[in-house]
């Protein structure tokens, strides 16, 4: 008895990406955002609310400050790995190999 079976995968979302921060530009506006988020955090600890509005407040305004000061850190082109050196080598390897014969290539590949 032959049994023929078909299974089909869930397909996977993309993960969401977390943001990330400018820390060089932090080390140069230091000061200036640690006033506004001290600024604001303090106004949101005066005031009588439940936990996790606070919290999100809070947290809101850490990231509204972080945006305004620092800045998202931009994505950098990946460099490619294959340069004009590495395809001239191997075309030299490939016209070696042509033109040598069997042993005298094994003591050029080393």
């Amino acid at each position: 008895m032959v049994i023929t079976t078909r299974t089909k995968l869930k397909a996977l979302g993309r993960k969401s990406t977390s943001v990330r921060w400018n820390l060089d530009a932090l080390k140069t506006t230091k000061e200036e955002y640690t006033k506004t988020t001290d600024g604001k955090v303090t106004m949101y600890q005066e005031e009588e609310m439940d936990i996790d509005l606070r919290w999100s407040r809070i947290k809101d305004t850490i990231k509204e400050s972080a945006t305004e000061t620092v800045g998202k850190k931009r994505r950098e082109r990946k460099q490619q790995w294959m340069t004009e050196d590495i395809l001239n080598l191997m075309e030299e390897k490939r016209n070696r190999k042509e033109s040598l014969s069997h042993s005298e290539y094994k003591t050029y590949q080393k």
